[in-house]
C-alpha cells in the first residue's frame, strides 16, 4: 500500500477505513497502542488533516474503553 500511495496517503487510507487492522488488535492486546498508526497520526498531527486526526483519536479512545477491539 505504501508503495502504491506513498506513506502519508497510505496512513490516511488505513485510518479512514472502517475496518480495524490486525496490527492494531495485536498492539492493543500487548498494551502498546502508542505504536499504532493512529498514535503516529496524533504525534505528527501537522502532517494530517482534521478528519484523519479525529478518526485516529476516536479509534484510540474506543480501544482504551473497550475490551473487544
Amino acid at each position: 500500500m505504501r508503495n502504491n500511495y506513498g506513506t502519508l496517503d497510505a496512513i490516511e487510507r488505513l485510518v479512514r477505513s472502517g475496518e480495524i487492522q490486525t496490527g492494531f488488535h495485536k498492539l492493543k492486546s500487548m498494551n502498546m497502542l502508542e505504536w499504532t498508526i493512529e498514535s503516529a497520526v496524533l504525534k505528527f498531527s501537522g502532517e494530517f488533516g482534521k478528519e484523519i486526526r479525529e478518526a485516529a483519536k476516536w479509534r484510540l479512545e474506543q480501544a482504551q474503553r473497550s475490551t473487544k477491539i
